[in-house]
């Protein structure tokens, strides 16, 4: 008598192989997927406030008030939506000034701090470290662009390559197990195979 576990493979190895087409087209296409996606955000949202326009005059010839603030919330979701869709740059331009701005700070202040105390404390030289790693990775930031597609991009490709790895040496293969007498079969099918049955 044994115990037989199987897991898919199959699923798992496409499943790798996607992550690491989108990682890859991340990291290398990072100008392109960042104005898709605006413009899909911004569509959406144009198309929501051009229907909230449309339903708040529909109300207003009904009961000849539609209420201001869906008027306003139209006209809102109209102005991101254009916003989105014809200025995708200034959106991630702002995003990545902001954030390197504020690890900035947090740099400058940190640095401050440092230089506040005694070189033989012994936080000394590891504030300076620190806050010469956060002015380093604030400029960073606020010069690279798509940065935060791009990180996304490399830890996508980082997991499918340990998927596809771990699918290669084999460590998903069939487990078995030989039970002590007395002891029961069972028998966990793949996915496929309850699907055919």
């Amino acid at each position: 008598m044994k115990i037989e576990v199987s897991f898919s493979k199959n699923e798992s190895l496409l499943s790798s192989i996607i992550f690491l087409i989108v990682g890859v087209v991340l990291l290398t296409n990072a100008d392109t997927v960042l104005k898709f996606i605006s413009v899909v955000i911004g569509s959406a949202l144009l198309i929501v406030g051009v229907i909230k326009v449309f339903l708040y005059y529909q109300r207003k010839k009904k009961y000849e008030s539609g209420g201001s603030l869906g008027l306003i919330a139209a006209v809102a979701f109209v102005f991101f939506g254009i916003i989105f869709i014809f200025f995708s740059n200034f959106i991630e331009t702002s995003i990545r000034y902001i954030f390197g701005a504020w690890i900035l700070f947090s740099g400058v202040n940190t640095f401050i701090n440092a230089i506040s105390l005694s070189p033989k404390n012994t936080h000394f030289i590891s504030s300076l470290i620190v806050s010469v790693l956060l002015i380093a990775l604030s400029l960073y930031v606020i010069f690279s662009e798509n940065l935060l597609l791009k990180g996304i991009g490399i830890v996508m490709i980082i997991y499918s390559a340990i998927e596809i790895v771990d699918f290669i040496i084999g460590k998903r293969e069939v487990k078995t197990y030989e039970p002590k007498e007395g002891e029961t079969t069972l028998i966990v099918p793949n996915k496929k195979d309850t699907k055919n049955k």
